[in-house]
């Protein structure tokens, strides 16, 4: 029986599904397999091309996501969101779509097997302490921490299942960025919460499992923050207790967290011709080029990425090759229009259409062009 659309159907958080559901099938998950061989034609006729992950592309994720909603093409799946969307009003859509699209971007598509993951966490104490967090209970927070001082250094067994290595055996204090996204939100005194539990010995620059993940990376690569309206002031406590904003700057650059950007320049970070072109800093933009020329690609990517499209025109204009690949977003897999269209940033899009971007060029990653984005 084919799944509905949802009551407020989102075309972003669809696309977000297929590039998750690819993620997956590479990786050889069991259920993404069986729901590949469930759903795809090709796949159903032949079962040992899922043995090579590199046959599996995205539009074979898209063509799985529609034919679950009993539609026989992605094309059909987003002319019907888009015809579902233009029945809602559209104050009702954007306030909807954002809570739906947010709260979930990180979370696998466990919908179809009935159930959502969930972090793994053993301990019951380690769990109390994170559900303070997330409510923004001090008094509780203080109380378990003082009755269970090991807490604050403790890792909770998470391995990585629920959103991938960066955040593996996070501590405590990994807990205060919500990135990954489980509530989309956090407490307005998020902030006085991530200084009771450095105050309690949580070390500021502790890194996750995977040894990449530190608070202030998660706070700067996260939206939730910024979301929240806290961003701001939780850079400022981590940096006040020995964080170091430059090592927030590569996160907030890499997820056009543009808020976070400007925090840690406030705090110090060095700005130089990437930072100045994701912060749309324009008439300076030569100054910086005479003084970091190598980053000429990555900046034009980030100026894409982050909705500044004149700072973008004069990087081209100076030099920046419109379809290269840059090592700034996706690993190095994808192109700036790619960036633009997931990011939806129209006035990028348009410069860069007129200016000649491949609108064939497929990806590194999800070998889709830059529509499937």
């Amino acid at each position: 029986m084919a799944k509905p659309l949802p009551i407020r159907p989102s075309l972003d958080y669809a696309r977000k599904q297929a590039k998750k559901f690819l993620k997956e099938l590479r990786a050889g998950q069991p259920q993404a397999i069986e729901r590949l061989k469930q759903f795809h034609p090709r796949f159903q006729k032949n079962q040992t091309e899922i043995l090579d992950s590199t046959l599996v592309k995205l539009s074979d994720a898209q063509l799985v996501l529609a034919r679950q909603h009993g539609l026989p093409s992605w094309t059909k799946y987003v002319q019907a969101i888009s015809n579902a969307q233009s029945r809602i009003p559209s104050q009702v859509l954007h306030d909807e779509q954002e809570t739906v699209s947010h709260t979930l971007s990180n979370v696998h598509d466990n919908n179809w097997r009935g159930k959502m993951p969930q972090i793994k966490i053993s301990d019951a104490n380690f769990q109390q302490a994170v559900a303070a967090i997330d409510a923004g209970d001090d008094v509780e927070l203080k109380r378990l921490l003082q009755a269970h001082p090991p807490l604050v250094t403790a890792r909770a067994d998470e391995d990585g299942t629920y959103a991938g290595a960066y955040f593996a055996q996070p501590m405590l204090i990994h807990f205060v960025a919500e990135n990954p996204i489980r509530h989309g939100a956090l407490p307005d005194n998020i902030a006085e919460i991530t200084q009771i539990l450095i105050d309690a010995g949580a070390d500021v620059n502790a890194v996750t499992g995977d040894g990449t993940g530190t608070t202030l990376g998660l706070v700067c690569s996260g939206r939730v923050p910024r979301e929240s309206g806290v961003v701001a002031e939780l850079i400022s406590t981590l940096v006040r207790n020995g964080a170091d904003p430059e090592q927030g700057v590569q996160p907030a650059l890499g997820h056009s967290e543009i808020e976070a950007l400007q925090a840690l320049v406030a705090h110090g970070a060095t700005i130089d011709l990437q930072v100045a072109a994701a912060l749309g800093k324009t008439a300076d933009l030569a100054l910086y080029l005479d003084s970091f020329p190598a980053q000429l690609q990555n900046a034009f990517m980030y100026a894409c990425l982050c909705g500044q499209t004149k700072a973008a025109a004069w990087l081209l204009d100076a030099g920046a090759q419109i379809n290269t690949f840059s090592s700034g977003f996706n690993n190095g897999t994808a192109s700036a229009l790619h960036g633009a269209v997931a990011k939806e940033h129209l006035p990028v899009i348009r410069l860069l259409v007129d200016r000649g971007a491949d609108l064939t060029l497929r990806d590194g990653l999800f070998d889709s062009t830059p529509i499937g984005w």
